[in-house]
C-alpha cells in the first residue's frame, strides 16, 4: 500500500524528468497559439459509432437525467429505497434550489448528495450544447423550466457568487 508521503515523491521525481515545457505547458518563445471552441453548429459527426450515440443521448438520456434529478425515477439501490420509505419520496435536487429560493439557510436538509448542484450545472450545459445542434422544443421547455428553478434561486444570493444550495 503506498502511503501520501511515497506517492507525492514518486510524482515529484516522474515530473522533474520531464521536459519544461510540458511541466509549465508552455509554447516555445514567440510562439503563442490561442485556441477557441468551435462553432457547434459548425460541426458536423456522420458515422457509425458517435452519431447513435449522439441520437440517444439527444432523445433519451438528456430527458432521463433531467427526470432523475427532478425526482423522477423508481429507486434501483437499497440506501435509495430506504430513503424513498423513509421520505415518502425520491431525492429531487431542485428541492434544494427552492430551499434557498424561499430564504431557508441552515436546514440541514439536502436531496441527494452535495456534488448535486454540479451536476444540475452541467446537466443544463450539455442540454444547452444539445439544443443547438439538435432544436427540440420539448428539451427546450424543460430546460428553460429547470433555468427559471435556478434563477429564483439565485435572486437569494449574491450574485457574484457560485449558486450552492447547502448553506
Amino acid at each position: 500500500m503506498w502511503k501520501a508521503k511515497e506517492f507525492n515523491a514518486v510524482v515529484l521525481l516522474f515530473c522533474s524528468m520531464l521536459p519544461g515545457n510540458l511541466v509549465f505547458a508552455q509554447p516555445p518563445a514567440g510562439q503563442v497559439k490561442i485556441i477557441h471552441a468551435a462553432d457547434l453548429r459548425a460541426v458536423k459527426i456522420e458515422d457509425g459509432f458517435w452519431s447513435p450515440k449522439l441520437k440517444t443521448w439527444d432523445t433519451r438520456t438528456v430527458y432521463d437525467v433531467l427526470d432523475k434529478l427532478e425526482g423522477k425515477y423508481v429507486p434501483d439501490r437499497k440506501e435509495i429505497i430506504e430513503e424513498q420509505q423513509k421520505w415518502g419520496r425520491t431525492r429531487n435536487v431542485f428541492l434544494n434550489f427552492d430551499r434557498v429560493a424561499q430564504g431557508q439557510k441552515d436546514t440541514r436538509t439536502h436531496d441527494g448528495p452535495p456534488w448535486y448542484d454540479g451536476l444540475v450545472y452541467e446537466t443544463i450545459r450539455g442540454a444547452a450544447d444539445l439544443l443547438e445542434v439538435y432544436p427540440d422544443p420539448q428539451l427546450e421547455k424543460k430546460s428553460m423550466h429547470t433555468s427559471i428553478a435556478l434563477q429564483r434561486h439565485r435572486r437569494q444570493i449574491l450574485p457574484a457568487t457560485s449558486i450552492h444550495t447547502q448553506r
